[in-house]
């Protein structure tokens, strides 16, 4: 099978299917009236890499500035984060914060 990368360069990947998947795999192909390897290809374009957990329960939430710990910790959904201040002012304890990047346990903050 041979794609391209994002540069526009061919990448071969070599598969090795046993001989039922691949029966099962050309017949579908065939029925779409696709090449084995087109159909293959546009079968892997529709997997979606899976999105951490932050990245779906925790960007976009909102905290306030009491519940920023003194010692970089937040509590997100229930999980204690260290986080950091996008623009790196001290916290203002009235004011209302969004998380706006998650990297393993550490969160970058926003103000609103």
């Amino acid at each position: 099978m041979t794609t391209q990368d994002h540069l526009g360069n061919d990448i071969e990947l070599n598969l090795t299917l046993d001989a039922q998947l691949y029966s099962r795999l050309t017949a579908i192909a065939a029925d779409k009236g696709l090449p084995l390897n087109a159909y293959i290809v546009s079968v892997l374009e529709q997997v979606k890499v899976s999105e951490t957990f932050e990245k779906r329960q925790v960007i976009g939430q909102q905290v306030t500035g009491r519940a920023l710990a003194a010692d970089d910790l937040v509590s997100v959904a229930g999980i204690y984060y260290r986080y950091q201040l996008a623009d790196q002012r001290p916290v203002d304890p009235s004011a209302k914060y969004v998380v706006i990047a998650a990297n393993g346990n550490s969160l970058t903050l926003r103000q609103l």
